[in-house]
């Protein structure tokens, strides 16, 4: 299986993945929205891990306020294993684009194209650097799949986030921010009403994320030999692989053989 997914100045393109029965997945079927749960794992621009952590993602949209444009606003906790401290993070996201569908909350959601859709980006410039922040979606987990936990909740609905900072004019990773990917299940198709209490249990942590981290396969560099046309590859753990040119950033996943 392999679904790629190509940026150009914002825009991005995707090939087939897997395919999940629609009456399981997550509300909105988009690979958003609900709660996520899963592990993160930063990488260096050469492909080594730098740090591995617990991830809890909660999604809804909401609008600010009466007659505003809904979107996506997510909160993030971030914990290292075993641990009940966290890092939380509050964003509301960039528009989500699959090729020239775009994603907005309304009867559109529920239109074929959209919730066939195997892969979203979520892009924007950064007004004080203007560098891209890039992020992209993709069903499923790549890579060699992880080992199962013990008690680990069943989740019907699977999803690879990659995100980054790309210099757009020179085609470079930012060398200050790391690249992170998360391999996440859905293991609510809303908010939770009791997310903080459960968040607190390391053992429902543990068995929500219900996959062992994928930060300890082996994962190449760019010293790799690749053809001459995808110079520059990154080969980074959970079958992702990254692309990067002036004005144009690709990023593969790649699982099974």
């Amino acid at each position: 299986m392999r679904v790629a997914a190509a940026l150009v100045i914002g825009a991005m393109y995707a090939a087939a993945a897997m395919v999940v029965p629609a009456a399981r997945v997550a509300r909105p079927a988009h690979k958003l929205g609900g709660e996520w749960a899963g592990n993160l794992v930063s990488f260096s621009e050469s492909g080594a891990v730098l740090e591995q952590r617990e991830s809890l993602v909660t999604e809804e949209w909401r609008g600010e306020e009466a007659g505003a444009e809904w979107a996506i606003h997510r909160r993030e906790h971030r914990l290292q294993h075993g641990d009940s401290a966290a890092a939380v993070a509050n964003t509301v996201l960039p528009t989500a684009c699959s090729g020239s569908t775009t994603l907005r909350r309304g009867a559109s959601m529920m239109e074929p194209e959209v919730l066939n859709a195997r892969a979203w980006a979520l892009d924007a410039v950064e007004a004080s650097t203007g560098l891209w922040r890039c992020e992209t979606i993709f069903d499923g987990v790549g890579g060699d799949r992880p080992q199962t936990r013990d008690g680990a909740l069943e989740c019907p609905k699977e999803r690879t986030r990659v995100q980054c900072v790309l210099d757009a004019t020179t085609g470079d990773l930012a060398p200050s921010e790391p690249v992170l990917i998360w391999q996440e299940r859905c293991w609510s198709a809303a908010p939770a009403d009791d997310y903080d209490e459960l968040t607190r249990d390391a053992a429902w942590v543990s068995s929500a994320v219900g996959l062992v981290s994928f930060g300890d396969q082996n994962a190449g560099s760019t010293e790799e030999p690749s053809p001459w046309w995808l110079a520059g590859l990154r080969r980074l753990g959970g079958g992702v692989e990254m692309s990067c040119q002036p004005g144009v950033l690709e990023i593969t996943l790649r699982a099974g053989a």
